[in-house]
């Protein structure tokens, strides 16, 4: 547990860009001749990112080990995974509840896609097409699993302790590392394709500065990174609510309006009660 402050806010902040510098680094560091220009879905390039982004973890939890033991604050390996949000214990509830919370947000779509049958086992869904075909696909791997684990494990298992024994209020932590999360993010997408046009630029790093808003808000109320990183895979799963079916002609169209209605209002409402600190036994939002 950290019960004082152990670095300078700007050593704390320095120590977190280096951590967003490997991150982005090891999206390339295996990049060879072969796929140096090669797009990003290239199953090569994405077998070449996870060696990396694999090799960034692992940097990342002996950086935070070495920043603290430098400090005189040497971490066991238990203590370290605590700091981590690495626990075996409340992780039930650490799983379910922020999950829960966050499919409330996306209530609208999901009543959408249930009256339109694509949600499993329903007319328009199957199990070789929406399970089997998508589980033999690289992509689905690295956007579903590989860098939901990954950029939670740096942007926020990593981050987040470094942040906090730098003195940082909670605010300043959940308003400050998602905007290196949605840095590394965009560079990590946009590598090797021309630069962007302003607006994609926009909906990019808004999407995923709030999301990382939310994310970071999550661990650091439960102190466990099982809730960022299922929510993280479940907001992946959904995409971009799509606000346009509400107000799009359907005689479906109130009760798609009021689900979303509903689904904002009940995120709204839910959103300290689920995530109340005592229930997970954390330590950093007390």
């Amino acid at each position: 547990m950290i019960t004082t402050r152990i670095f300078t806010a700007y050593e704390s902040f320095s120590a977190c860009s280096l951590l967003t510098g490997l991150f982005l680094s090891s999206l390339s560091i295996f990049k060879t001749k072969r796929t140096y220009n090669a797009p990003r879905d290239d199953p090569r390039v994405i077998r070449q990112r996870f060696m990396g982004v694999g090799l960034s973890c692992i940097l990342s939890t002996i950086v935070l080990y070495v920043l603290f033991a430098y400090k005189g604050r040497k971490q066991t390996l238990s203590q370290l995974a605590w700091l981590m949000g690495l626990r075996i214990d409340h992780l039930l509830i650490s799983t379910i509840c922020p999950l829960i919370l966050t499919a409330s947000l996306f209530l609208g779509p999901l009543v959408v896609n249930g009256v339109e049958g694509r949600l499993p086992f329903q007319r328009n869904w199957t199990w070789r097409g929406h399970v089997q075909d998508f589980a033999k696909d690289l992509r689905t791997w690295r956007t579903y699993f590989v860098g939901p684990v990954v950029e939670e494990w740096v942007f926020r298992a990593c981050m987040i302790p470094v942040m906090y024994a730098g003195g940082w209020s909670k605010s300043g932590i959940i308003l400050i590392t998602p905007l290196l999360f949605g840095a590394g993010k965009f560079i990590g997408c946009t590598e090797g394709h021309e630069r962007p046009l302003l607006e994609p630029y926009k909906e990019l790093l808004s999407y995923t500065t709030l999301f990382g808003w939310y994310t970071s808000f999550l661990f650091m109320r439960t102190g466990h990174l099982a809730g960022p990183t299922v929510s993280h895979v479940f907001c992946n799963i959904m995409g971009l609510p799509d606000f346009g079916a509400a107000l799009r002609p359907s005689r479906y169209r109130n009760v798609y309006a009021a689900s979303y209605l509903l689904g904002i209002t009940g995120f709204t409402y839910l959103l300290f009660a689920f995530t109340t600190p005592s229930w997970y036994g954390g330590a950093y939002w007390t």
